[in-house]
């Protein structure tokens, strides 16, 4: 009622405004014309809107730029004071009517009363409305600000052209709602000093009340007197922050809080029964904030039904809680207040801020919002100490919420963009086949979740359902849909589209879309007025080309390789609501240099090509549109868009777009740098070159493999190709082929595949036959001997030197040595042949060495293996290994004689003394000394030996020892020499695991009985006898020859042979011409007979 009045005020006021200059000012233009505005006759004005309750002011919010704000806390009375004056001259009483009404910022109006005055000019009335709200609304922000509320408006409706100044009939103003005003003024507690005089005189029955306990730390409570806990009222004069009382845990500002405590101040009420009802039995209200829970402990405590209020946080949409505090805490102790939730807590803890302790107080805003927003809960304030640092502690003061109260009515509100049009001269002209679309935003301006029906419908019956509704979430797009949830204070996206449909007659309608909850459109206001679209039909050329095949999610009409044709079948429609001729065409979008003309051909249902046709209204021609693609075309999808553009006059173009695939054409050609071959199992390696031929469309990567005998051990030089060009582009990899030891005398197949990366389905192979011939190759190990140091005159070693048959058959080999003279070698094997080896197999030769006494240095040896088979068909096939010996010292080791020359000419003991030194500049030395036994020292003397502790010891790096020797003469050793002084060599003999040396010092043993020194008879005579027997031989020799020399001249004739057998007869015969004797009774003739006997034959190679 008050928007209708509202409306024809604006509209009564419009009208008298345009009339105003004829009803003011006469129609001649004279000088004398009164200036200035005429003052009004009627005019009534919304003077003030004043609020109180019961007779009192309002409680104020101080806002941050310093102005008051008034507030009320749900459940009170409002008095709305309302002020209505009459500032025109009429002296005539003047009647009107005007609307108070109470407005929920949702948009739903909670209280509405109706008054009227009669005033004259000049004349006002005051007039008092009551109001009890019972829904918080209000909201705190960071800084301090309050804001929102109820909205209290006042509208004058005077009649039709009374009212001259309609601008000033409305007047509104806010007023914000609270849950809780609390002063902390009062509550129930006990005699906390025990001094008889109560903590909290007057204690409160009705209402909120603030309740006290303690508790011990398993949650019991504590005993008398501290059951009841530290809390406490404090009534000093002038000292609270809001109020005549605050609260605290100590005595006063001069005393500390007790230690070791956990006490509460709970937010409850009392309670007739355990029931905590907050509504009795005749409808009012105890509290307003709904049913408690019995808290029997309180109810223990102060010996009366004690309840926590319960606040429901999923009953409000946001919330915020002042609160006053000052004062510090000692260190481990703690104030708070809680929230409370079962086993949740959550907390404002006032211990951690940086409050005065000058006597003023810090105000304290907690944004309760996201508390427990789902949940129930309670509040209390905690106080908890232990047993250490007490203080005077924090008080609190004062208890305020605001909040925004969910309430079950909601208001929409709608915004629409797009083809939407406000009234009926701006609706638009559409042509057949075009739609109209809307883009609306529809925002729940409740505070709580809502659903929404959504219909439209236009105003000819006959059209068809061409209506689409789209909202997020929701499947159904007809032209009725269910919303999904819109949360409060949101905004839910919603597109209307009105497809014109075919071949309609021009023709104006209206389209409506109605938005409601389906259930009481009258409750929810706005929301039964559709948003109504006006549209004209207008003459008009359209055509629609439908597919028989519509693929979905954007796959292709057609999928084709290159070169290759594909038929789309469609039907064409003429929609317009005209008669017309068409041209038929089409073109690949993406490729201008596509010909259309040899590209796509058009034919009818029979199969005969077409390139125009000509339709009536509503006609449906059967098309086949066939699309080829070229040959060089490479993978993709491509658009083409077929065409059947209208002729002149008619303008229409009708198209639709075609997805066609270019398949991926995989054909892939190798070609191996030969097909067949011979090639030894020689262990070289051969490269094979491979060429890969890509014939398909596009670039492609392929992965390669080789089959073929394990023992081949072929392989490819990369696991896969790169990108290979397309229509005849190339690339080369490469084979790999070791040809190893022992592969046997057969042919091989090796199968060359390449696998698509894009497509492994697709492989393309080629295949190649190696031939291995029979192989024979040896191979002779080379062997370092180095490690050990060797010494020349040592006994023979022997040593493990390998051969191995490298070749595919069974062979033996023929070994032979190469060396210096000072070196010895046997190879052990007779004839110095190996037995046969298989392939791939060796055998040990276990050759012997030694070195001649004096060799030193490097010595080096090589062993010759020659292939017997091989050398069966002349040809040499052959291999030899060294091995490298170090022979006497190597310059590790520094040994020397620490005397010149010792002198022995008396029985005893001597000692001689040896220098070692280790000169390797890393590693440590295990050195073996002993001495050169074969020296003929040992035949003069009694004893010579190292001592025990010198003969095996470590010398670390360059360290130096002395080792000493003892040599052991007697009496005998002395007297038995043959000479007065015999001279001999002591050589000391030094071994380690990299070096061997020696060191030899001279000796001289002095006979004990000494030989005199002159001529020797005896000896002078033997001497003289042989003289004289030499000289006797020499003269007979002598003798001879003269004789021999005369016989010789004496002779007259050449030198004969002389016989005496020429007197004898003798047959001139041989045995074998002997008839008798060879007669087969003799038995000899048979022999001479005999044909002489073959050479051996030489043994098989399998024995």
């Amino acid at each position: 009622m008050a928007g209708r009045v509202a409306a024809l005020s604006v509209l009564f006021a419009l009208i008298m405004a345009s009339a105003y200059p004829f009803a003011v000012y006469p129609l001649d233009d004279s000088d004398n014309q009164s200036e200035g505005p005429r003052a009004a006759i009627t005019d009534f004005e919304v003077s003030s809107i004043d609020f109180t309750s019961i007779g009192k002011q309002l409680p104020t919010w101080e806002q941050p730029d310093g102005s008051f704000s008034e507030y009320i806390v749900r459940h009170q009375s409002l008095t709305i004071d309302v002020t209505i004056t009459q500032i025109g001259i009429g002296a005539q009483g003047q009647y009107a009517d005007y609307y108070v009404n109470v407005t929920h910022p949702v948009g739903i109006i909670l209280a509405e009363f109706t008054s009227n005055a009669t005033l004259t000019g000049g004349e006002a009335q005051e007039q008092s409305f009551t109001y009890v709200p019972n829904y918080s609304h209000s909201v705190l922000s960071e800084e301090g600000e309050l804001s929102g509320g109820l909205l209290v408006s006042v509208e004058i409706y005077s009649g039709v052209g009374i009212d001259e100044d309609p601008l000033n009939d409305y007047l509104g103003r806010e007023i914000p709602v609270a849950v809780i005003d609390d002063p902390l003024d009062d509550g129930w507690c006990s005699d906390v000093d025990g001094d008889g005089v109560p903590n909290c005189p007057n204690p409160p029955n009705n209402g909120l009340i603030w309740m006290t306990a303690g508790y011990d730390s398993d949650g019991t409570l504590s005993t008398d007197p501290d059951d009841a806990g530290h809390w406490r009222l404090d009534y000093s004069e002038n000292s609270s922050a809001v109020g005549s009382s605050h609260w605290r845990v100590s005595g006063d500002s001069e005393l500390d809080y007790a230690s070791g405590r956990i006490d509460r101040l709970h937010l409850g009420f009392r309670a007739l029964d355990t029931a905590c009802t907050d509504v009795f039995s005749d409808g009012t209200m105890l509290h307003g904030m709904g049913d408690g829970s019995m808290d029997t402990q309180i109810s223990t405590v102060h010996d009366t039904f004690m309840c926590g209020a319960i606040v429901r946080g999923y009953q409000f949409y946001s919330m915020q809680l002042v609160t006053n505090a000052r004062g510090e805490m000692g260190l481990g102790d703690s104030v708070s207040l809680q929230a409370v939730s079962g086993l949740n807590t959550e907390q404002l803890n006032l211990t951690n801020m940086t409050l005065p302790t000058d006597g003023s107080w810090e105000q304290l805003i907690w944004d309760m919002s996201d508390v427990h927003p789902r949940a129930e809960y309670r509040m209390s304030y905690l106080f908890e100490s232990d047993g250490t640092n007490a203080t005077s502690g924090i008080e609190v003061d004062g208890f305020l919420m605001f909040a925004i109260e969910k309430i079950p009515q909601y208001t929409i509100s709608v915004d629409c963009a797009g083809d939407y049009k406000e009234g009926i001269e701006a609706h638009p002209v559409i042509p057949v086949g075009d739609p109209v679309e809307l883009q609306c935003g529809i925002t729940n301006n409740g505070y709580v979740d809502i659903t929404l029906r959504i219909y439209s419908e236009v105003t000819n019956s006959s059209w068809p359902d061409q209506i689409r509704i789209d909202t997020p979430g929701t499947n159904d797009k007809d032209s009725f849909i269910v919303t999904k949830n819109i949360q409060a204070q949101s905004t839910m996206p919603a597109w209307f589209n009105l497809s014109i449909p075919a071949s309609v007659s021009v023709e104006s309608l209206e389209w409506h879309i109605h938005i409601n909850d389906g259930l009481t459109n009258v409750s929810k206001l706005d929301l039964d007025k559709p948003i109504v679209q006006y549209i004209d039909v207008q003459p008009s050329y359209s055509g629609f080309i439908d597919l028989e095949y519509n693929p979905s999610g954007g796959d292709p009409h057609l999928k084709m390789f290159p070169g290759d044709s594909g038929a789309v079948p469609l039907t064409f429609s003429n929609t317009g609501n005209q008669i017309g001729s068409w041209n038929l065409g089409g073109v690949y979008l993406d490729e201008p240099t596509w010909d259309p003309s040899q590209l796509i051909r058009w034919t009818d249902e029979n199969g005969g090509d077409v390139e125009t046709i000509f339709t009536s209204i509503g006609q449906e021609v059967d098309l086949i549109a066939h699309v080829t693609v070229p040959e060089d075309a490479v993978p993709g999808v491509y658009d083409l868009r077929i065409d059947v553009n209208g002729k002149a006059p008619n303008n229409f173009p009708a198209d639709r777009l075609l997805k066609i695939q270019v398949l991926n054409k995989l054909e892939l050609e190798i070609i191996p740098e030969f097909n067949e071959a011979t090639i030894p199992a020689d262990n070289v390696s051969r490269i094979v070159e491979i060429v890969l031929i890509n014939h398909g469309n596009s670039e492609e990567a392929f992965d390669l493999f080789v089959t073929a005998d394990l023992s081949m051990r072929a392989q490819l030089s990369t696991p896969s190709t790169l990108g290979i060009d397309p229509f005849g582009g190339d690339t080369a990899a490469l084979l790999l082929l070791p040809m190893p030891y022992g592969v046997q005398n057969e042919s091989y197949l090796l199968r060359i595949t390449a696998r698509s990366q894009s497509d492994p389905s697709y492989e393309a192979q080629a295949s190649m036959l190696v031939t291995v011939p029979s192989t024979q190759l040896v191979e002779v190990a080379d062997l370092d001997m180095s490690e050990e140091v060797y010494r020349g005159g040592d006994e023979p070693r022997t040593l493990r030197w390998e051969v191995w048959n490298r070749g595919n058959q069974v062979d033996r080999y023929r070994l032979s040595f190469e060396h210096l003279d000072d070196v010895n070698v046997d190879s052990g094997e007779g004839g110095d042949l190996t037995p046969w080896i298989q392939p791939g197999a060796s055998h040990n030769v276990t050759a012997s060495y030694s070195f001649d006494s004096g060799t030193f240095g490097e010595r080096v040896v090589s062993m010759h293996a020659s292939s017997d088979v091989a050398a069966q068909r002349n040809v040499v096939v052959t291999d030899s290994g060294s091995a490298v010996f170090d022979v006497g010292s190597v310059g590790w080791l520094q040994i020397f004689p620490e005397q010149s020359r010792l002198t022995m000419s008396e029985a005893g003991s001597y000692e001689l003394s040896f220098s070692i030194r280790n000169l390797h500049p890393s590693y440590e030395q295990l050195v073996r000394v002993d001495i050169d036994r074969q020296s003929d020292l040992f035949f003069n003397v009694f004893d010579a030996r190292v001592e025990t502790s010198d003969r095996d010891f470590v010398l670390d790096t360059d360290e130096l020892r002395v080792v000493t020797v003892t040599v052991v003469i007697n009496e005998q050793n002395l007297r038995n020499l043959e000479e007065n002084n015999v001279d001999f060599e002591l050589t000391l003999l030094v071994d380690t695991d990299i070096d061997k040396t020696s060191s030899s010092t001279p000796l001289t043993m002095v006979k004990s009985n000494p030989i005199d020194v002159g001529p020797d008879v005896e000896e002078i005579g033997l001497t003289l006898g042989n003289y004289i027997f030499i000289a006797a031989g020499l003269a007979g020799a002598l003798a001879i020859l003269l004789a021999a020399f005369r016989i010789f001249r004496g002779a007259s004739g050449p030198m004969e042979e002389y016989t005496n057998f020429d007197d004898q007869e003798f047959g001139n015969y041989l045995p074998s011409d002997d008839q008798v004797a060879n007669s087969a009774l003799g038995g000899a003739q048979s022999i001479f007979q005999q044909p002489p006997s073959p050479p051996p034959v030489p043994p098989d190679m399998d024995d």
